[in-house]
């Protein structure tokens, strides 16, 4: 497998291009959100804040409210506070993955510690919820804190099952829906909801998310697999070491007799075998497998935009669903 030219980053770079104004918006108002009189602690937040990265979600959020009409300020806020919750959730996981790299910078962890990550991850949490109350109608806010049970829920479950190579495909499939999958669908939702959209399009919006986060938390995994830190600018190769099975694993297990699957088994528990297994799965037929699944999240997210009305927004939101689902 291999990453393609042009990069993920400059394609996404170009679908922002329509709410470039709108996203930097979002950048101050979590700027001013996380505004502390603490010098240390505002040097710290300012690190942490100064490489956003792609920001999919609040670009999500805000592209599915213009494909529903008018951008509204609440709008502005509604991203702040889902990119607040994404961004704790990338300080905890990188001290439960123990890893050095975050957005091609040296990771919180790294720099301060994993109490220090853990902490200022919570305070993150804590700020976008004190932004989340705020909303009206308090509807938005139950949202947002639904997503955030989902999103531990994920979490735990990963935990709860690591080491466990026996993990079934489904069961996978809800842990991504959850630690991944639940923060794009619900960006995708309050979009259209706060521009006033109906029902239908805030459901179908809010499935187009969900299709697209479980095709980008799978990407990310044989990312961790298959991929380069140049490319992904962050720590790779944590999975294996740190037992969490992913869709390569489970598919390739699946492949194998069941001697040959216990020996694998025992081969993925001891990590001086993880190249080797790692080379077997690159010579399986796992890799067209993933990219079929990604062609048919993909298919799924754009089919849930047909009740949208054609616009450049929702051109936009195809583009990064194929984006997602491109090559790896």
């Amino acid at each position: 497998m291999h990453t393609p030219e042009p990069s993920s980053d400059s394609a996404f770079r170009s679908i922002e291009q329509l709410v470039q104004a709108e996203l930097q918006s979002v950048q101050t108002r979590i700027q001013q959100a996380l505004s502390t009189d603490h010098p240390l602690l505002a040097a710290r937040l300012n690190t942490l804040t100064k490489h956003p990265g792609k920001m999919l979600r609040p670009l999500m959020l805000l592209l599915s409210a213009k494909a529903c009409g008018q951008i509204r300020s609440e709008h502005i806020d509604l991203a702040a506070t889902i990119e607040l919750i994404h961004t704790a959730t990338l300080l905890h996981d990188d001290v439960v993955d123990r890893a050095a790299l975050r957005r091609s910078q040296p990771s919180a962890n790294i720099l301060w510690g994993n109490t220090a990550a853990v902490l200022l991850g919570d305070f993150l949490l804590s700020r976008a919820l004190a932004l989340g109350a705020r909303l009206y109608p308090p509807a938005l806010t139950e949202q947002i804190i639904k997503t955030a049970q989902e999103i531990c829920e994920g979490e735990l479950l990963q935990n709860i099952h690591r080491g466990d190579w026996e993990m079934s495909q489904e069961l996978y499939e809800r842990i991504i829906t959850g630690k991944t999958a639940a923060l794009f669908a619900v960006s995708g939702l309050l979009g259209a909801q706060m521009a006033q959209a109906d029902e239908n399009t805030a459901t179908a919006l809010r499935q187009y998310g969900l299709r697209f986060g479980q095709a980008f938390q799978i990407r990310d995994d044989a990312a961790d697999l298959f991929s380069t830190e140049s490319k992904t600018g962050k720590t790779l190769g944590t999975d294996l070491k740190e037992g969490k099975p992913t869709l390569a694993v489970i598919l390739w297990l699946e492949t194998l007799s069941e001697a040959d699957r216990q020996q694998a088994v025992e081969h993925l528990q001891n990590p001086r075998k993880h190249s080797a297994v790692l080379r077997q799965i690159k010579k399986s037929s796992v890799p067209f497998q993933i990219q079929q699944e990604l062609a048919a999240l993909k298919e799924q997210a754009c089919r849930a935009l047909q009740p949208l009305a054609d616009s450049a927004a929702k051109e936009a939101l195809i583009q990064m669903a194929e984006q997602t689902a491109r090559t790896l």
